[in-house]
């Protein structure tokens, strides 16, 4: 999360010191422009992590552990994903692990089914039908 955070404080660095030197700000201005900038950053990590965390994946052989919609940590073992399922009503595309009947459904971020490590062991670990090998093919 650290790194997502110094990431966006890059950002606003490369982006907004062109837009203030050429918008006529002092050099002592642009300092206090950075300096709460950098202050940010320990929020926003705080904040990634109280977000982005709960929707890891934890990848074992038996299967993949995850949080439920009401956040229960729960176990879906490989062979019982059927389907995996795009959801953007909160304005942020989730998606959804569905398991079969009776199964909980897990969520996640696309960037967690997408990232080669997690490709990687879900090609070995998966039956080659599932839905979780492969990224981007989830429904919509």
């Amino acid at each position: 999360m650290v790194r997502v955070a110094l990431r966006v404080f890059a950002m606003i660095v490369l982006i907004g010191l062109p837009f203030a030197w050429f918008a006529g700000r002092t050099v002592g201005e642009i300092a206090n422009g950075l300096v709460a900038a950098s202050l940010v950053i320990p929020a926003l990590t705080v904040f990634l992590t109280v977000v982005v965390q709960p929707l890891a994946l934890g990848v074992h052989t038996a299967g993949i552990m995850g949080r439920t919609f009401w956040g229960a940590r729960r176990h879906l073992a490989w062979n019982r994903v059927t389907e995996l399922r795009a959801d953007a009503s909160s304005g942020v595309t989730l998606l959804q692990i569905v398991g079969r009947s009776g199964d909980p459904v897990l969520w996640t971020l696309p960037d967690v089914i997408e990232r080669p490590e997690f490709q990687h062991l879900a090609s070995q670990l998966a039956t080659p039908e599932s839905p979780l090998v492969g990224a981007g093919r989830y429904a919509a």
